[in-house]
C-alpha cells in the first residue's frame, strides 16, 4: 500500500521520484526514470448537475512523469490530462505540462527551482483528488482558497534539521488573477503585477516527534492578490496529528485574508481527518472541514482498496453543506499507477 500510495503521489511529493522502480542507466552516469497513474472515475449525485443528468465518467487525472538524475542533482517533468463527461474547459482532453523542476541536493539543504507544488499545509497534495476523491475546504471545495493545493514557478529550499524536523520555505509567483477575479491587467487600479518578491511562504514540519507518531506543521505566507487590491496578503497554517501503522488522525486550522475570496471578514477553516488502516489492502477515511465565512462544510466518507501491485479502488460518499446549496454525491474511482 505504501509504495502504490508513494507512486499515486506522483509530481506532488519529489522525495518519492527517488524510489521509481522503472528506470535505466545511460553511460553508467545519468539515471532516467519513469512513472506515473491513470484515474478512472464514475460519480453520481446532485453535485455534477441537472444539466449531465447528475452524473459525471472519464478519467479524473492521468500523470506521466520522466525524471533525470545525474549525481546530486535531478529533473522532474510531468504531463498530465484529464477527460469527463462534465462540461468544464479544463476537463477536455488536452495534454499540458504540469510540473517541471530541478531539485539540487546540497545535503542537509535540497533547492527546488520551477514549476512546483508549493507542499503548504499539514497534509499538502500536488493534484486535486490526491487526498479523497472530492476536495474539502483546504484543497478548494465550494469556492475556497485551496491552500494545501498551491502550485506554481517557484525556487524553494527544503532544509532536513533533524530526522524529524525540516524547514521549509521559498518565493513563487503566479498569474496575477489566478484565484482573485477576473480584471485585466490593463485595469488603472493595478500599480503593478505579481512578482517574485510578493509571494513568500516559510513552514516548519515535524513527523514522529521523539518517537511518538506525532506529526505537526505551522507556517506562514503572503501571497499577492489582485483584483480589487493590488498589493499581498497573509495566509497562516497550523496543524498537529498523530498517527500509527493503522491510525491517524489530525487537526488543522488556516486563516486567510478575506481578498482571497472575497468576503466580509477573514477567513477560517477548520479541518479534521482521520483513517483506519486494519491491514496494507485496506483503508478507510472520514473527513470534516469547515469555512467560517463561507459558511460551508464538507464531509468525505470513503475507503480505498489494494487490488494489486499496481491497482487501487476507491469508494467514496462527499457531501458539502452551504448556505445556499447543498450538493453530494457517490464517486467510485480505479487507480492504475506504473
Amino acid at each position: 500500500m505504501k509504495k502504490l500510495l508513494a507512486v499515486v503521489a506522483v509530481s506532488c511529493l519529489y522525495p518519492y521520484f527517488a524510489i521509481a522502480e522503472n528506470t535505466i542507466t545511460i553511460n553508467d552516469e545519468i539515471d532516467i526514470g519513469f512513472g506515473g497513474f491513470i484515474r478512472a472515475d464514475l460519480g453520481v449525485g446532485d453535485r455534477y448537475g441537472k444539466a449531465h443528468d447528475d452524473d459525471r465518467l472519464g478519467v479524473s487525472k492521468a500523470a506521466f512523469a520522466v525524471t533525470t538524475s545525474y549525481k546530486n542533482i535531478q529533473g522532474v517533468f510531468v504531463l498530465g490530462s484529464e477527460v469527463t463527461s462534465v462540461n468544464n474547459s479544463t476537463e477536455d482532453g488536452n495534454i499540458d505540462i504540469k510540473d517541471a523542476f530541478v531539485i539540487m541536493k546540497f545535503s542537509p539543504v535540497d533547492l527546488i527551482v520551477g514549476a512546483q507544488p508549493l507542499l503548504f499545509g499539514l497534509k499538502p497534495q500536488g493534484y486535486p483528488g490526491d487526498h479523497s476523491i472530492q476536495g474539502s475546504v483546504e484543497y478548494g471545495a465550494g469556492g475556497a482558497f485551496a491552500i494545501s493545493n498551491q502550485a506554481g514557478p517557484a525556487v524553494v529550499a527544503n532544509w532536513n534539521i533533524t530526522d524529524s524536523f525540516s524547514l521549509r520555505g521559498g518565493f513563487f509567483d503566479h498569474n496575477d488573477y489566478q484565484n482573485s477575479g477576473t480584471r485585466a491587467a490593463s485595469d488603472p487600479l493595478v500599480d503593478n503585477g505579481s512578482g517574485i518578491f510578493d509571494n513568500l511562504f516559510i513552514q516548519l514540519s515535524g513527523k514522529n516527534i521523539l518517537g511518538t507518531g506525532i506529526y505537526a506543521n505551522t507556517g506562514i505566507e503572503k501571497r499577492y492578490v489582485g483584483d480589487s487590491v493590488d498589493d499581498s496578503e497573509n495566509i497562516f497554517v497550523l496543524g498537529a496529528g498523530w498517527k500509527n501503522a493503522q491510525l491517524d488522525f489530525s487537526a488543522e486550522y488556516q486563516a486567510l485574508d478575506k481578498t482571497f475570496i472575497g468576503t466580509a471578514h477573514d477567513e477560517n477553516y477548520f479541518i479534521l481527518e482521520s483513517s483506519y488502516m486494519p491491514n496494507s489492502d485496506y483503508r478507510v477515511y472520514l473527513d470534516y472541514s469547515a469555512a467560517d465565512e463561507l459558511d460551508l462544510t464538507t464531509w468525505r466518507l470513503g475507503g480505498n482498496y489494494h487490488y494489486n501491485k499496481h491497482t487501487m479502488f476507491t469508494v467514496e460518499y462527499a457531501r458539502d453543506d452551504a448556505d445556499s446549496d447543498d450538493v453530494d454525491s457517490v464517486d467510485a474511482r480505479v487507480t492504475l499507477s506504473f
